[in-house]
C-alpha cells in the first residue's frame, strides 16, 4: 500500500467516523430538545390550569363577600361552586393546593348559606378572605413564583 493509498484511507475513514458523530449528535440533540420542549408544553399548562383556578376563586370570592341581595349570590354561585369543588379533584397532585381549594369551597358555601338566613357572616368573611390569600400562597407555591 502506497503513501497516497493510506492517505485516502485515512481520510475517508476520519471523514466517515466524523459523519456517524455528526449524526448521532444531531439524532441526540432533537431527541433532548422534544423531551425539553414537552416538559415546557407540560408545565405551560399546569401554569394555565393554576392562574385558570386564581381566576375562578377571586370571582367567586367577590361574588360571595359582595353586599348584592343574598339570593342573587346564590343563584350566580350556583353554578361556579362545583367547579371549583371540581377543581380539588383537578389539582390532586399538589395536596395542599387541594386542601385550600376544599376548605375555601366549603366556606364559601358556608356563607351563602349564613346570608341566605340572614345571619352575622362578618367573620365567616374574613376567614374566606384569609382562606383565598391562603389558596394564593398555595397557587404561587406550585407554579413557583416569587414576591413581586
Amino acid at each position: 500500500m502506497t503513501e497516497f493509498e493510506t492517505t485516502l484511507w485515512a481520510s475517508i475513514t476520519g471523514a466517515a467516523v466524523g459523519s456517524i458523530f455528526s449524526i448521532v449528535g444531531t439524532l441526540v440533540g432533537a431527541w433532548l430538545t422534544q423531551r425539553r420542549e414537552r416538559r415546557q408544553q407540560v408545565w405551560q399548562r399546569e401554569i394555565d390550569r393554576v392562574i385558570e383556578l386564581e381566576e375562578r376563586a377571586g370571582q367567586l370570592v367577590e361574588l360571595v363577600c359582595s353586599y348584592h341581595a343574598p339570593e342573587t349570590i346564590a343563584e350566580k354561585a350556583r353554578s361556579e361552586l362545583p367547579k371549583l369543588a371540581n377543581d380539588a379533584g383537578r389539582f390532586r397532585r399538589h395536596k395542599r393546593l387541594m386542601q385550600a381549594i376544599r376548605e375555601l369551597q366549603h366556606h364559601l358555601s358556608l356563607l351563602i348559606a349564613d346570608k341566605l338566613e340572614h345571619e352575622d357572616y362578618r367573620d365567616l368573611a374574613d376567614k374566606v378572605h384569609g382562606l383565598y390569600d391562603d389558596l394564593l400562597k398555595e397557587c404561587d407555591r406550585v407554579t413557583g413564583k416569587r414576591k413581586v
